[in-house]
């Protein structure tokens, strides 16, 4: 386990001879150091050795001896060394503080930084209508052909080196799958506040197909701009916010008018 460092910023308690750990109970907790950590281990393990060694590096814990009853293990308490045994229950109990580290965030979270590059505003405000769309293209891409490179494509659209997205990308496996789960994060995030834009398709009808990405964003344009052309490169510049709130007015429009004239 020292292909990462990360500084370990939890620190334990020490009161009433009783030892207290503490643990971030969230995606959100997260500091910078641990989310590259976590997305170092889900890249390389699977997920119950992530919360083992998530919650020893947390704590502070060095493990010196492991058997079935438990783990002999030392920290440090200011100056201090002290020496515990954990009881497999009690691993069990902070292990499982960690069952978050199971799914995706529920609200985007994202490393700040990769290689020097900042990244855009975690969840996507400010981000061009025009970028957004090139997002959602290369996203349904990778969930298609599952190619790691398409991974590196969507984290140039996240990333500005000097302000500007960068020509080329390189990222290590722990990098895509931070870029992953924030843009699906991201995704959740805007299917709740936009509900009737982005209204999901009954996936078990079985002549359920994966939609023309050209044609979506081609028809996105079009609502928004309303078929004159001339406004496209306004459109495109756009907050995406901004069209996607536009976007969800005129779906739910839609559907209300559907609903009074009797169609489903």
């Amino acid at each position: 386990m020292n292909d990462i460092k990360m500084k370990r910023t939890i620190q334990p308690t020490f009161s009433g001879n009783v030892l207290n750990f503490h643990l971030p109970t969230s995606w959100l907790k997260l500091s910078q150091d641990q989310l590259k950590y976590v997305f170092y281990l889900l890249s390389h393990f699977d997920i119950g050795k992530v919360k083992t060694y998530a919650f020893i590096r947390f704590c502070d814990i060095t493990v010196v001896k492991k058997n079935k009853s438990g783990w002999t293990c030392h920290t440090m308490v200011g100056t201090e060394k002290v020496c515990f045994k954990l009881d497999m229950f009690q691993v069990y109990y902070f292990t499982d503080k960690l069952n978050y580290l199971e799914a995706c965030p529920d609200l985007p979270v994202c490393l700040n930084v990769i290689d020097g590059m900042k990244a855009v505003n975690v969840q996507l405000h400010d981000v061009s209508f025009g970028d957004y769309l090139q997002l959602e293209n290369l996203y349904q891409g990778y969930l298609i052909t599952n190619k790691p490179d398409t991974l590196n494509e969507i984290g140039k659209l996240l990333y500005l080196r000097k302000g500007k997205h960068p020509n080329k990308l390189s990222l290590s496996e722990a990098e895509q799958l931070s870029i992953f789960m924030w843009y699906t994060s991201v995704k959740n995030l805007f299917a709740k506040l936009w509900p009737h834009f982005f209204d999901s398709a009954d996936l078990t009808n079985d002549e359920f197909e994966l939609p023309n990405m050209l044609d979506c964003m081609n028809a996105q344009i079009r609502a928004l701009t309303q078929g004159d052309v001339t406004k496209e490169k306004i459109i495109l510049e756009m907050d995406c916010w901004r069209a996607l709130t536009e976007l969800n007015e005129k779906a739910r429009e839609a559907k209300e008018l559907n609903r009074k004239h009797g169609r489903n």
